[in-house]
């Protein structure tokens, strides 16, 4: 999936990979305050999200932008649906 062991050395040797470092726990949260902010989410949607990342960080499964992603999708459909009665 995301390893090079497996690609052939031709391959690679025509196309190398760019390889990026991993994310920070401080990119994680700043992706999750920058796109909270621009999907309108309230403030305790959004220290709940970075509260559950540094609850999170260093344990299995590791974050990632799509775990965040996830997340943010999550929060923003509770915000948005309806009040019930």
């Amino acid at each position: 999936a995301n390893s090079r062991t497996s690609l052939p050395d031709p391959l690679l040797s025509r196309c190398p990979p760019i390889v990026l470092p991993d994310l920070t726990l401080s990119d994680l949260i700043a992706f999750a305050q920058r796109q909270g902010t621009a999907r309108d989410l309230s403030a305790p949607a959004l220290d709940a999200i970075k509260e559950t990342l540094n609850r999170q960080h260093g344990r299995e499964p590791e974050l990632s932008l799509r775990i965040v992603q996830r997340m943010l999708d999550r929060a923003e459909r509770l915000e948005r649906r309806p009040v019930l009665h």
